[in-house]
């Protein structure tokens, strides 16, 4: 229980580094060391899993391993699955991992979809049950899940990969109003956008729209006296 504890720590700390790096450029490369050894966690958490189920935190462990089992089926990441399946450039075993890692990212879009709550503001989101921790806990989960075949192509920063990752970064961005989270979802999109270079617009449009628009709506806010 202690190492895993420590291994969640270490990579909490991970998440703040990539929130606070000096500048954008670095974000991507901090965010990546950030699920590199938050996977480690689960390694961890998987080789004590008899003691862990049995311990006074047994529910905590079974809800965590329901929400890895999720996998999305809306259409947000639709077109982004197709083209990692048609992909040239990358081997089976990538394209598995990058289409798993998507569709655990798209079960939280469809679970912030599925609320018939009107318009909400997106540094404090909502989940199905209505707590913020419940969001952080699916923003924070699917990194712990990654297969190594998608970890290989995210550090070869392949293009397909990084559409993946812009994708997660609109969760954090939801996450934004958490302490442990900040501004890491908007820097990381912006680093991506950086790696890539031009050429790439289309498949980064939906996040780009999505980030900018809600950054928007939340200096219009905020400049609306009280």
């Amino acid at each position: 229980m202690q190492m895993l504890v420590f291994s969640w720590m270490v990579g909490m700390n991970l998440l703040c580094d990539a929130a606070c790096a000096d500048d954008d450029a670095t974000v991507l490369d901090e965010f990546i060391r950030y699920i590199e050894l938050y996977r480690g966690v689960r390694v961890i958490a998987s080789a004590a899993w008899d003691v862990l189920i049995k311990s006074n935190h047994a529910s905590v462990f079974e809800d965590g391993r329901l929400i890895f089992m999720k996998l999305g089926t809306g259409a947000e990441a639709e077109a982004l699955q197709g083209l990692i399946k048609d992909s040239l450039g990358m081997d089976d075993e990538q394209k598995q991992g990058s289409q798993e890692t998507l569709a655990r990212i798209q079960a939280t879009y469809d679970s912030h979809s599925s609320l018939d709550a009107g318009p909400r503001d997106s540094s404090l989101p909502v989940s199905p049950s209505g707590h913020l921790s419940d969001t952080i806990g699916m923003a924070l989960a699917w990194p712990q899940v990654v297969t190594p075949g998608f970890l290989t192509s995210l550090r070869a920063k392949r293009p397909e990969s990084l559409f993946v990752l812009a994708h997660s970064a609109v969760i954090m961005h939801w996450c934004q109003g958490h302490w442990i989270v900040g501004r890491v979802g908007s820097r990381l999109l912006r680093s991506i956008v950086a790696a890539l270079g031009p050429g790439w617009e289309r498949w980064l449009q939906w996040p780009r729209d999505l980030i900018e628009s809600t950054a928007s709506e939340q200096s219009v806010a905020a400049d609306q006296p009280t």
